[in-house]
């Protein structure tokens, strides 16, 4: 089966930066990927679950370097506000007033800004200190 290719189009207007470089291309792209394929919403992101999923192939320092990179096009998500009106006025009724739809987009900026937190998918690595060598100085 053939995988869809993703576009900027298939993710928030504000994921992606406008030039990324490709350690970041890479990242966001594995990221969104992740989230079309598992048909997660933008604004209710599991950045546990990823994390989990990305530790069965990868390090955790390089799970650590993935993560900070979607936590930073995640934030930028959080304060795009017109396409989180956008996506409000999807969920909310037709009737719906723009004062009727701040009260979804103000909860789909706190689960994200939940979701972003580092303690929400925090990586554990191991730092080994170097020993001594038994040189005392002197």
């Amino acid at each position: 089966m053939t995988q869809k290719a993703l576009t900027r189009q298939d993710m928030p207007p504000k994921f992606m930066p406008a030039n990324p470089d490709k350690d970041e291309a890479s990242r966001l792209g594995r990221f969104a990927r992740w989230m079309y394929d598992n048909h997660l919403q933008w604004v209710n992101p599991d950045l546990a679950t990823y994390r989990d999923h990305l530790l069965e192939n990868l390090s955790p320092r390089t799970v650590k370097a993935h993560l900070s990179t979607v936590r930073k096009a995640l934030q930028r998500v959080a304060r795009d506000r017109d396409y989180l009106y956008r996506i409000a006025a999807h969920y909310a009724p037709d009737s719906a007033s723009l004062h009727d739809l701040k009260p979804l987009v103000d909860e789909f900026t706190h689960r994200i800004d939940n979701a972003t937190h580092p303690d929400e998918s925090a990586v554990k690595t191991i730092t080994v200190q170097d020993e001594s060598d038994g040189f005392t100085g002197g």
